[in-house]
């Protein structure tokens, strides 16, 4: 990850956002958005304008650090190609092996994941949404022996899961709250109206 040092340079040097950027021919805005860190990228011509306002090297500016990259991203993207293909396995082989009529209704919600997972629709979503639906997969069963008490079939996807979500930071679940889904303890979902 590229981290900008740009605001630090600027008060060692003692200008203002508003007098780098007429010095070098920017706008504040995209002054703003190159010391934030949020630019794509930069022209060389405007980095050397602004080593040689701020008298400093690109190396005093730019500083690469430890973090994700765009390789770690294409990793991660790959990596949940690998995992959807896997959970649509997953998914057919509980569809086509578990036929006990008390699982009609959960057979069918395996049909719509199915469809997201093709349809190439949120993952993370999915995820949070299949869990639910396991977790509701049996009522009878207490919580206790909630998966243990289902089909391994079913078992099976919910350990799949299971460790994709905990990856999965606090953050991130916080945007999926308006989808009428609440984290609960134990890592369990339930999905209220």
């Amino acid at each position: 990850m590229v981290k900008v040092n740009l605001d630090l340079m600027m008060v060692k040097r003692g200008i203002s956002s508003k007098d780098l950027a007429k010095a070098i021919g920017i706008t504040p805005a995209n002054l703003s958005i190159l010391k934030t860190g949020k630019a794509k990228g930069i022209r060389f011509a405007t980095l050397d304008k602004i080593c040689d306002v701020l008298d400093c090297q690109p190396g005093d500016l730019l500083e690469h650090s430890e973090g994700e990259s765009i390789m770690n991203k294409y990793g991660e993207k790959q990596s949940e190609i690998e995992n959807r293909a896997q959970l649509m396995d997953l998914l057919s082989l509980a569809y086509n092996n578990v036929k006990d009529p008390k699982f009609s209704n959960f057979r069918v919600q395996l049909v719509e994941f199915s469809k997201r997972i093709n349809d190439n629709q949120d993952y993370t979503k999915i995820l949070l949404g299949l869990r639910t639906s396991i977790l509701q997969a049996d009522l009878s069963l207490n919580i206790k022996n909630r998966i243990s008490g289902l089909p391994t079939e079913y078992s099976d996807i919910y350990h799949f899961i299971e460790p994709q979500l905990k990856k999965i930071d606090s953050n991130v679940l916080e945007k999926y709250d308006h989808y009428g889904f609440v984290p609960l303890k134990f890592g369990s979902t339930v999905k209220y109206d």
